[in-house]
């Protein structure tokens, strides 16, 4: 009733809310499509930003969102993407060199713990 007749949606949530969401004043961050469980998918599906749903029951309890902003997917071309593909196989060599580094350091070396052992007083 208090959104419908125009309160803030986040203050509101922030003094209504009983779970974590409520130090963030409701404020859930950004969902990708497929991480939002079914009935909370179908809920916003067709939401326009600004727009609220009705009352949505799941097993944690009742939720009612707000669309702030819908940002379409973006698919990153071959050339948008090959700087972070290039650093990431970088990566991968470079970890791969040190296991094979530190498997020789321990092959060839000796080492001796010269401090007792306290559970020998």
């Amino acid at each position: 009733e208090k959104i419908a007749a125009g309160e803030d949606f986040a203050s509101l949530a922030g003094e209504y809310s009983e779970g974590p969401e409520k130090e963030s004043q409701g404020d859930l961050g950004s969902f990708k499509e497929g991480e939002l469980a079914e009935n909370l998918r179908q809920a916003v599906e067709d939401l326009k930003e600004g727009e609220t749903t009705s009352w949505i029951e799941i097993s944690n309890g009742w939720y009612l969102l707000k669309m702030r902003e819908r940002k379409e997917s973006h698919l990153q071309t071959f050339e948008e993407a090959r700087k972070t593909i290039e650093e990431k196989l970088y990566q991968e060599q470079q970890d791969k060199k040190y296991k094979e580094f530190m498997t020789k350091l321990r092959e060839r070396s000796f080492v001796k713990i010269l401090i007792p052992n306290p559970l020998d007083f």
